[in-house]
């Protein structure tokens, strides 16, 4: 073999090698009589991992692009037939998740106070993936809230609520973190959460044939008699079937006014029909956390009832929890929060029977405590509690710092996952800060419930 020709091997072969080590040999598998060549041409892209739409474990993007220049306009205008009319309309909008393209969607405004107070821009969204294309939906989800952390400049509150909710086994939306984009420009940090509905009750319970009730707006469980009439424009029932949707709410309604009973019978006769400890544990997680924004709170909502077809039982489904950790109370000092009693101390003139009921039932007010002390209560241990804040702010504090639509200034942000920050006389202008309420909080119900 002549000079050249060795060289001209040595060239060759140490391309190949080059090829090889940058393409990957566990990447290339070459067929009988077939050539480096037509391999590397033959070989197809490798195909990139679809990005689970609920890892929490990192930071995703959802990228909202408008056709229309007054789409902002048009938003606003189908908000005010929404709260006038009583007309939801959405707006088209291109969609692209995590360089996924889903094309075109339906998105609307969404929440009150969020909606009201969150500034002129940094609103609250639902995304409706099959307004426009229907049965469309993305990794089994039809619809997708983005939440803009109204009254929560550590943008963790609501995150730490559902993970501790779930961590107590109730059913539980699941929920990330996104950064979100309109035509291009960076519309600030939020958190997704799934919708409840027919996927959410599949995904929890197996089925999804059963009633289904949001406690929407003046779910109370008073007794309004046998009509159903009478109940139609307090609740939401959600399922298809109306005559068996009402005949069951109404049923259960009458159950929680039985009268005559002892402690113990009206315990064991309301939980053949209604899953008691799981609202025991939704309403003592509201209560450890001072979510005020809740059925058994303050603000007689963000609840849904689910009957599945199984057991016939009711089950309680608590959402929403940016006001959690003491965020807001429109009545309650921050002390006041701090040293809550183990059940709300409601008005006399507030209609709550459910609440009442339960809460002056010896059986339940036991379980309750016990609830409280042995599931809640070590979900809130500081250490615990801190660690995950930390962790939380290494996921987020940059695209918190570029979000520069937020309602709280960096500075803000910083410290209220530390320290309380402003004017505690001042509920408008002071915001409780994650650890040290956690903390006081924690130190306070170990100490009350020890006593016991």
């Amino acid at each position: 073999m002549t000079k050249q020709l060795i060289s001209l091997f040595r060239i060759l072969l140490t391309t190949a090698v080059i090829i090889l080590a940058g393409f990957g040999v566990n990447n290339l598998f070459i067929q009988p009589n077939e050539t480096l060549a037509t391999a590397l041409v033959n070989k197809p892209e490798k195909k990139i991992k679809k990005i689970k739409l609920f890892d929490d474990s990192i930071m995703h993007r959802i990228d909202l692009d408008f056709n229309e220049t007054d789409h902002w306009d048009k938003l606003v205008q189908q908000r005010q037939e929404a709260d006038s009319l009583e007309i939801t309309n959405y707006l088209p909008v291109e969609m692209r998740i995590d360089n996924t393209q889903l094309g075109k969607i339906g998105i609307r405004f969404k929440g009150e106070s969020s909606f009201e107070f969150a500034g002129d821009k940094k609103k609250s969204f639902k995304l409706a993936f099959d307004k426009f294309e229907k049965g469309k939906k993305y990794q089994k989800i039809k619809k997708l809230h983005l939440n803009n952390f109204f009254k929560d400049p550590t943008f963790m509150r609501d995150k730490l609520y559902l993970e501790m909710q779930n961590e107590l086994g109730l059913p539980t939306q699941r929920s990330a973190y996104t950064e979100v984009y309109l035509n291009g420009e960076y519309w600030g940090l939020y958190l997704m959460i799934e919708q409840i509905d027919k996927r959410f009750i599949k995904r929890h319970f197996n089925e999804n044939d059963g009633v289904l009730f949001k406690g929407e707006p003046k779910a109370l469980f008073t007794d309004l008699g046998p009509n159903k009439e009478t109940y139609r424009r307090k609740y939401q029932l959600k399922s298809k079937d109306f005559n068996k949707g009402w005949e069951a709410m109404i049923g259960l309604i009458q159950n929680i006014h039985k009268k005559g009973l002892s402690d113990e019978s009206y315990y064991i006769s309301l939980d053949n029909q209604f899953e008691i400890d799981d609202c025991l544990r939704s309403w003592a997680l509201n209560n450890a956390l001072v979510n005020i924004d809740a059925y058994n709170m303050h603000y007689p909502h963000n609840f849904y009832l689910y009957q599945n077809t199984k057991d016939h039982k009711f089950n309680w489904i608590n959402y929403d929890g940016n006001y959690s950790f003491g965020a807001w109370s429109p009545n309650l000092t921050y002390q006041e929060m701090v040293q809550l009693p183990t059940s709300y101390p409601l008005e006399p003139t507030k209609k709550r029977p459910l609440y009442r009921l339960l809460m002056s039932n010896s059986v339940c007010q036991s379980k309750y405590e016990e609830i409280l002390k042995e599931q809640v209560l070590p979900l809130l241990t500081p250490q615990r509690i801190n660690s995950r804040i930390d962790d939380l702010k290494k996921l987020i504090v940059s695209s918190v710092y570029a979000d520069t639509l937020k309602q709280y200034s960096n500075e803000q942000f910083d410290k209220c996952l530390e320290k309380n920050h402003g004017d505690i006389k001042d509920p408008g202008a002071f915001s409780p800060g994650l650890k040290e309420f956690n903390t006081a909080r924690f130190n306070y119900l170990t100490n009350l419930l020890n006593q016991n």
